[in-house]
């Protein structure tokens, strides 16, 4: 499956967003596509040096997400040429 971004939280059961982040920037280096990946975190106090790039996050919204919010993150990964979607042949291609 080809995914286009990946919007997850931070702290999951089982496996949290940042292990899950290594873990797909992990598998994207044999693939050579890399995906958004967006964090999304409920904590009031953002460690800001653990969502950064270094991390593997391109971006994190806080909690409580309004549509509002969600949309604009959207928009900007998705609508202005960083994402990617499928033709009608199925085939990739920018966004």
């Amino acid at each position: 499956n080809k995914f286009v971004l990946v919007l997850t939280d931070c702290h999951m059961p089982e496996m949290d967003g940042f292990q899950l982040t290594r873990e797909l920037r992990r598998l994207e280096k044999s693939t050579g596509c890399r995906v958004p990946i967006i964090a999304v975190t409920a904590d009031v106090l953002v460690d800001k040096d653990k969502l950064n790039p270094e991390a593997g996050f391109d971006e994190y919204i806080t909690k409580p997400v309004s549509l509002e919010k969600l949309s604009g993150v959207l928009n900007r990964w998705l609508m202005d040429g960083r994402g990617i979607s499928n033709d009608e042949s199925g085939n990739e291609k920018a966004i």
